[in-house]
């Protein structure tokens, strides 16, 4: 069985994010809770080796009563800006399911 990870979950609208740098490269990983259930969140801002050209993106998934929603936006987000973006996703996908 793979190992299992757990997340402590802060901040007043409760999130778990793990930011992570090295040169050329900033990721921030993890989960937002939001009213309507988690948004699963991942932002990148990296330099290619093979082309030097920067790429940035983020993306969200999340699941509301069986059905899976998914966005993929080409920007990176701090720690702030995905809890903010991840709570707007929610409320749009909520929008959608009903």
């Amino acid at each position: 069985m793979a190992e299992i990870e757990t997340y402590k979950v802060s901040g007043p609208s409760g999130y778990a994010l793990t930011r992570t740098s090295k040169p050329g490269n900033t990721e921030v990983d993890g989960y937002v809770e939001t009213p309507h259930g988690n948004v699963r969140s991942f932002s990148t801002d990296y330099i290619n080796t093979f082309d030097g050209k920067r790429y940035r993106w983020t993306t969200l998934r999340m699941v509301i009563a069986g059905r899976g929603y998914f966005t993929r936006i080409a920007k990176f987000y701090t720690k702030r800006g995905l809890v903010t973006v991840a709570q707007r996703f929610a409320d749009q996908a909520v929008k959608e399911h009903s």
